[in-house]
């Protein structure tokens, strides 16, 4: 099942492009409201100075001796009217005819006020008014005004214009808005649609085929999970049903023994059904801790406890664990090749994986023969080889050999659970390793175990190494 997209551009929909636009939008807007403003200081500035200027220019022109002495009132320098307030008189001068002043009002005007774009009583229908107010000393003020519609008009359209870009911008916002989130919820109904298919088992498969990159990602990481969900599920019931069919056979042992002891009213043969009986559990709880844990690591789901560790320090530990046990054979452990080489790994586990190769060299091994253990370095990963010279397996056998709890033909006779190698090659590959194996019947076996080592901690010793297994050589 596929998920496709009907528009290739749905990307320009996510939700992250429409949080940007947003932002980029109400920036947008108080960049312009701080541009209004400093229009709207930038111009009332300019129309004070610009009184102030003409009342200058209107004061060079009359002396000020004879400013309260009457006078005409012409050269008013574009003024609307000019304001002379003495101490006990006060004149008032008009430049234009079409005003009609009511003494009261004028009057009323306190002689200190200034103001800009403002109305004034005789003329409350405009805003537009610039009153400056001037002392010119020997308690003379001079107060005048004028109009400025031009610039206050164009000051409004200015600010109308901003208003309607910002509401235009809200609306096209909101509306993306509402589309985007339309888009993204029909994308998820879709996902959700196809998932319930999924686990109502009418689908299988999640192909994903999209358009959208985001999408994309989201709709791979399902198929990630779905995969691995799907495997975890095949393990378990595989684990399940080797555990059903593989711990019958120990388990009515163990219930045979029981029965045995409960029959017995000798002591001794009683205490020797019990001891029977623990080992028997013994066996059952160290088959169901290694195919769990087996289990765990072909899974991806095991927690390796990695640290540096040095290889020839462990591999010493196990040659010490198995030497008298290869000495009641008669068969000589050996180890040789490079020292001083440092792995990351869980000292734990990788200390049962070479106990485990061991273990088999020295069972399958023949009186008065060896194990030689080999250690080679190329630049990015160590090899351990384990050579014996014991049964060996057969060509029949030897892709089994991994298989869980498979016991060769020649291998029943011997004590074990048959998970040995089953159990290293799944610590080999959860360290990020791998395991090769050569053999052949009655001649012995090579098992090679490749692992990355620690680049930190490594110093290599400058030679050439030749792979037993792949025959390729490197410099380490």
């Amino acid at each position: 099942m596929s998920f496709a997209r009907n528009n290739g551009k749905t990307r320009l929909f996510s939700g992250g492009f429409w949080v940007l636009f947003f932002s980029l939008t109400i920036i947008l807007l108080l960049f312009l409201a701080s541009v209004l403003l400093l229009v709207k200081k930038e111009l009332v500035a300019y129309c004070r100075n610009d009184v102030t200027g003409r009342v200058e220019m209107y004061l060079e022109q009359r002396s000020g001796t004879i400013l309260l002495s009457g006078g005409s009132s012409g050269g008013m320098q574009g003024l609307s009217f000019v304001r002379l307030i003495g101490e006990n008189q006060q004149y008032f001068y008009s430049g234009n005819g079409a005003l009609h002043f009511e003494l009261e009002e004028i009057v009323n005007i306190s002689p200190q006020y200034s103001a800009s774009w403002v109305s004034v009583p005789w003329d409350s229908d405009n805003h537009d008014w610039t009153i400056s107010s001037t002392e010119m000393g020997d308690g003379l003020i001079v107060q005048a005004g004028m109009r400025h519609p031009a610039i206050v008009d164009l000051y409004n359209r200015l600010r109308q214009t901003i208003f309607f870009m910002t509401v235009i911008s809200f609306m096209v916002a909101a509306g993306l808005s509402f589309f985007c989130r339309r888009k993204s919820s029909a994308s998820l109904r879709e996902a959700e649609h196809f998932l319930a298919r999924i686990v109502e088992g009418r689908q299988e498969n999640l192909e994903v085929q999209s358009d959208n990159p985001d999408l994309d990602h989201m709709y791979q990481l399902l198929e990630k999970l779905i995969s691995r969900n799907r495997f975890l599920i095949k393990e378990m019931q595989e684990s399940l049903d080797n555990v059903a069919h593989d711990l019958r056979t120990p388990m009515t042992r163990l219930r045979s023994v029981a029965e045995y002891g409960l029959q017995q009213r000798d002591s001794e043969k009683l205490a020797e059904a019990l001891s029977d009986c623990l080992e028997e559990s013994e066996r059952v709880l160290a088959m169901l801790g290694i195919m769990m844990s087996v289990v765990e690591a072909e899974s991806g789901t095991m927690r390796l406890h990695r640290e540096p560790v040095k290889l020839d320090d462990m591999l010493a530990d196990v040659i010490n664990l198995y030497e008298y046990v290869a000495e009641e054979k008669n068969i000589s452990l050996e180890i040789e090749g490079e020292t001083n080489i440092t792995i990351m790994a869980d000292p734990t586990r990788m200390t049962q994986v070479w106990a485990n190769l061991v273990d088999n060299a020295i069972k399958y091994g023949k009186e008065n023969g060896y194990v030689r253990i080999s250690t080679l370095c190329s630049q990015e990963s160590v090899a351990v080889l384990f050579k014996d010279n014991g049964i060996g397996i057969s060509a029949t056998e030897i892709e089994r050999i991994w298989e869980r709890l498979f016991r060769g033909d020649r291998s029943r006779s011997r004590p074990g659970l048959g998970l040995g190698l089953n159990y290293v090659r799944a610590m080999v590959e959860a360290h990020g390793g791998q395991i090769m194996v050569q053999s052949e019947l009655g001649k012995g076996s090579l098992f090679e175990v490749r692992l990355p080592f620690a680049h930190d901690s490594f110093r290599g010793s400058g030679v050439t190494v030749k792979s037993q297994m792949s025959g390729e050589w490197s410099e380490s």
